[in-house]
């Protein structure tokens, strides 16, 4: 358990799990697409996503969702 898990979990008092957050290329690979697809779907508002400094995050789960969202 990572010492941020540990901390957490001692103020929440239970185990919890962090969810993974995927960089633009680590999206673009685990959804097989472009890095380039990946910024201008979220230039144009179709990923939700979380701004770290300079750098975007993605978290797998809302990918999933956003692209079932966009399948109708």
């Amino acid at each position: 358990m990572r010492p941020l898990e540990r901390a957490l979990a001692r103020v929440i008092e239970g185990p919890i799990q962090l969810p993974d957050h995927l960089s633009v290329d680590e999206a673009a690979e685990w959804l097989g697409v472009n890095p380039e697809t990946i910024r201008r779907q979220t230039a144009a508002g179709n990923l939700r996503h979380l701004k770290v400094g300079r750098t975007y995050r993605y978290v797998p789960e809302w990918l999933r969702e956003d692209l079932r969202d966009d399948q109708g």
